[in-house]
C-alpha cells in the first residue's frame, strides 16, 4: 500500500469549529423566534439565515472531502478505494440520522394518524424514502419526518458522485481551469434560481411544490460542492498566503454585515450565487488561518463542539418536539410564552448531544465501519 494512502494529513481545526456556528445559526433559526423577539433588527436579521448556512455545509463538504481523500501529488486518485470512501461516509452519518428518525418516529406518527397534519401519502413517501435518504429528490416529501434531513439526502448524492468527480473531471482540468468552471456553474445556477424565487406562482399548492423542488433537488446543490472540492483541490497543491488571516476577517465581517441587513440587502447578495465564492473563500482562508485567529478557532472546546455539530444539526427539530412536550406536562403552559424557554432548550441540546456524541456516535461509527468492511468483504469472497 502506498505511503500516501495510509499518512493521515494535518486536521484542519478551524473548519471544525466554524462547523459548530454555522449548525447553531441553523438552531437559532429553526428554533429561536420567540428569544428573539425584541433584539435589536441587526441580532434579527443575523438568524434569519439559517438556510444559508446550508450551503456553507455543502461547500465545506466539497473541501474537506477533497482535502481528506485526494492523494498528495496525484490528486486524480482517491487515498482509499470506492468501497471504502462509501463505506466511511455511511458509518460517518447514518448512526445519528437513524437516532434522529428513532427520536422523532413517535411525532410524526402522531401528526399524520392523531393531529391530521401529514396527509399519508406524504406520510407513506416518507417511511419509505427518508430512511433510503431519497427524500431531497420528491419535492413533496423534502421536509417529512424530520426537517433537517433533507440535507443528508443531498450529501448522499455527492457521495455518490464524488469518487467519478476526482478520479474523471480533476484528471482532465487543472486546479484553476477546475475552479473556473465550479465558479460558472456556480454562477448561473445561482441566478437562475433567484430569477424563480423571485417569479412566484398561481395557485399555493404549484407554488410550493415547485418552491420545494428548486430549494432542496440535490442537483441545484451540487456547484456549491463543486466549488467546495475546488477550493479544496487548490488548497493541497498551493497554500496562498494572500487567502489567510486578513481575507478571513474580512470576508467574515462582510458576511456578517449581509446577514445582519438581511431585509435591508438585495436578495442577489443572499444567494447561492454570491454566498458560494464567499464560503469557498471563507473556508480556503480559515484553514490557512495562523496567530491569534487561529488559536481563537482552534480552542479544545471549540474544536469539540465542532464535532459534536452533526447531532446538533440532525437532532434539533425532534429534540425542541420533546423539550416542548416536557415543558408543558411539567409546567402546564406552553414555552411560546416564555422567552427564555429556547436558552433552556438550546443548553439541555447541546448537552443531549455532547453526550450522545461520546457514548453513542463515534461508537456507532466504528462499530458500523467494521461491520460494513466485514460483510462487503464476505459477500467479495463468496460464491456466485
Amino acid at each position: 500500500m502506498r505511503e500516501g494512502r495510509t499518512m493521515q494529513k494535518p486536521r484542519l481545526d478551524c473548519l471544525t469549529t466554524l462547523r459548530f456556528f454555522a449548525a447553531a445559526q441553523v438552531v437559532v433559526f429553526h428554533c429561536g423566534g420567540k428569544a428573539l423577539e425584541g433584539s435589536p433588527w441587526w441580532v434579527q436579521g443575523m438568524f434569519q439565515n439559517g438556510y444559508q448556512a446550508v450551503i456553507f455545509f455543502f461547500v465545506l463538504s466539497g473541501f474537506i472531502l477533497t482535502y481528506s481523500y485526494c492523494q498528495e501529488g496525484n490528486d486524480s486518485e482517491l487515498r482509499t478505494s470506492n468501497k471504502d470512501f462509501w463505506i466511511a461516509r455511511m458509518a460517518r452519518i447514518y448512526p445519528m440520522y437513524a437516532l434522529a428518525l428513532l427520536i422523532s418516529v413517535v411525532p410524526y406518527i402522531y401528526s399524520t394518524f392523531v393531529a391530521h397534519i401529514t396527509p399519508m401519502p406524504r406520510f407513506i413517501g416518507g417511511i419509505l424514502c427518508v430512511p433510503l435518504l431519497l427524500q431531497a429528490w420528491i419535492p413533496k416529501i423534502a421536509w417529512e419526518w424530520n426537517i433537517p434531513a433533507w440535507s443528508l439526502s443531498v450529501e448522499a448524492f455527492f457521495y455518490a458522485l464524488f469518487p467519478l468527480v476526482v478520479r474523471k473531471l480533476f484528471r482532465n482540468t487543472t486546479p484553476k481551469a477546475f475552479i473556473a468552471m465550479a465558479g460558472i456553474f456556480v454562477l448561473a445556477t445561482g441566478v437562475f434560481l433567484l430569477s424563480v424565487s423571485q417569479s412566484g406562482g398561481n395557485e399555493a399548492a404549484v407554488s410550493e411544490t415547485k418552491y420545494k423542488f428548486f430549494a432542496f433537488c440535490p442537483v441545484w446543490h451540487l456547484p456549491a460542492f463543486l466549488f467546495g472540492m475546488a477550493f479544496g483541490r487548490l488548497f493541497m497543491i498551493e497554500r496562498s498566503r494572500i487567502l489567510g488571516d486578513k481575507i478571513f476577517v474580512l470576508v467574515s465581517s462582510f458576511l456578517v454585515a449581509i446577514f445582519a441587513l438581511h431585509e435591508k440587502v438585495s436578495p442577489i447578495f443572499l444567494s447561492a450565487a454570491v454566498l458560494t465564492p464567499l464560503f469557498g473563500i471563507l473556508i480556503f482562508s480559515a484553514a490557512n488561518c495562523g496567530g491569534i485567529i487561529q488559536k481563537l478557532l482552534s480552542h479544545s472546546w471549540l474544536i469539540f463542539l465542532g464535532e459534536v455539530s452533526y447531532g446538533i444539526y440532525i437532532l434539533h427539530i425532534p429534540l425542541a418536539f420533546w423539550c416542548s412536550r416536557i415543558w408543558e406536562r411539567a409546567l402546564g403552559h406552553s414555552p411560546e410564552s416564555n422567552k427564555a424557554y429556547f436558552f433552556i432548550y438550546f443548553a439541555a441540546m447541546l448537552l443531549f448531544c455532547c453526550l450522545t456524541f461520546v457514548l453513542f456516535e463515534v461508537p456507532a461509527r466504528r462499530a458500523l465501519t467494521g461491520y460494513l468492511k466485514t460483510a462487503l468483504k464476505g459477500k467479495e469472497r463468496s460464491p456466485v
